[in-house]
């Protein structure tokens, strides 16, 4: 039986620590395959945390086959998305413009 290339963008995390972009609404499957055992995302809706390289391969190909399995994952993270940091290549532009208000009005723009 032939597969056929799935064009379903899976973001991966190559071990803890390493920054999730929840906001985007998509299954994410973290590897915690040295061990750190860290449970920062052991909660997270959307997250599949794997401690194995056992579970990679049954993990994405039911990821990638089950859209009912993805939906679920994917309502998941959507639901949350407020709740992590955006990554959309402007996180640098915003903290420096933050900064730039500070800096100007120290006060009345503070950040909280």
């Amino acid at each position: 039986m032939m597969c056929q290339p799935s064009r379903t963008p899976v973001p991966l995390v190559a071990e803890v620590g390493s920054v999730h972009d929840g906001s985007s609404g998509k299954p994410t499957v973290v590897l915690d395959f040295y061990g750190l055992n860290y449970t920062f995302y052991d909660d997270a809706p959307g997250v599949i945390v794997l401690r194995s390289h056992d579970q990679l391969a049954g993990t994405l190909t039911r990821l990638f086959s089950d859209r009912q399995h993805y939906s679920q994952l994917a309502e998941a993270q959507h639901q949350q998305a407020s709740e992590w940091i955006l990554l959309d290549g402007r996180c640098t532009k915003r903290v420096v413009e933050g900064s730039y208000r500070l800096i100007e009005n120290p006060v009345r723009n503070r950040l909280t």
